[in-house]
């Protein structure tokens, strides 16, 4: 018998957890300002933009209160809509009357929020809402990552194109950061990637959705903000960075990024990759400018 042959006293029987205790139904965040949190369902709970109500949306689309939730004495969910301006729908359906949800229904508010309906313990919900988030996270900057942002703007370029919305993209680049690695370390460098995602957070809508694209560049999507809003946007978030030096120890460093902004409805616009690729092709504009600037998309 090789080294890696076992005989049958090797194997050691699985035995099942206990039960944790019944199901609770509860609601994932799966896309939106706030996706990846996890909200309990109770007996009456609402959603909506208003504050004070349980489950509160950052998202314009959203109704100060759009939907309530009901529980039977069966544990049966049941979701109505509260004549909100964007309707709620359930599997791709808007609903004119309470509809009972069952395991895994999607429910869609607005133009961009999507939820998820389960029935989980407490150990269970955490987990999956952790691991949902860790998915759809930048472990470094905490901001969303390339794989958010594709299912992101796929679903705003839908929206933009049936309700003729403005989309704007603003894709971003720390200038000259392979010089801030090589001089004064990978480490140093990872806390300047940090500090410039908390800056960006810091300077843009809580509807607006930042990405970190890959290496030192970034992806913010705001949906009805107009191409020349987005090129305010774009010169407030190259001014968040350039008004504060970099400090870390002993270790003071200037930094200063370059944007390139592209807008939807455009000519020569016709899908997400298309937007995203003329944001690219601005910055390259702004990096060959000198840097330090902000250049938007336009065709000759």
């Amino acid at each position: 018998m090789t080294k890696y042959e076992k005989t049958k006293t090797d194997v050691v029987p699985i035995v099942p957890l206990p039960s944790l205790g019944v199901g609770r139904p509860c609601l994932i965040v799966l896309r939106g300002a706030t996706a990846g949190e996890l909200h309990w369902v109770e007996d009456g709970t609402t959603l909506g933009r208003e504050e004070g109500v349980p489950i509160v949306a950052a998202d314009d689309e959203v109704s100060r209160r759009q939907c309530r939730f009901r529980v039977l004495e069966n544990d049966e969910v049941l979701v109505e809509d509260l004549d909100s301006t964007n309707g709620t729908f359930v599997g791709g359906r808007q609903i004119s009357e309470p509809t009972r949800l069952h395991e895994g229904d999607r429910i869609q508010l607005g133009h961009g929020m999507v939820l998820k309906f389960t029935y989980h313990d407490e150990l269970e919900a955490a987990f999956q809402s952790r691991m949902y988030d860790a998915a759809l996270r930048d472990p470094l900057t905490g901001l969303y990552n390339r794989r958010y942002l594709d299912e992101c703007l796929e679903s705003e370029f839908a929206f933009a194109s049936r309700h003729e919305a403005a989309l704007t993209v603003c894709m971003m680049d720390i200038d000259h950061f392979k010089r801030v690695n090589d001089l004064h370390g990978h480490e140093v460098g990872d806390l300047v990637l940090a500090e410039v995602a908390e800056r960006i957070t810091g300077t843009v809508r809580k509807e607006d959705t930042c990405c970190r694209f890959g290496g030192e560049e970034f992806v913010v999507v705001s949906l009805g903000i107009s191409l020349a809003g987005g090129l305010v946007l774009a010169e407030r978030l190259r001014g968040s960075v350039e008004q504060r030096e970099f400090r870390y120890e002993d270790t003071t460093l200037p930094l200063t990024v370059s944007l390139g902004v592209a807008g939807f409805p455009y000519p020569t616009i016709e899908g997400p990759e298309s937007l995203l690729s003329a944001a690219d092709q601005a910055l390259y504009l702004a990096k060959q400018r000198g840097r330090n600037r902000c250049k938007v998309f336009v065709t000759a």
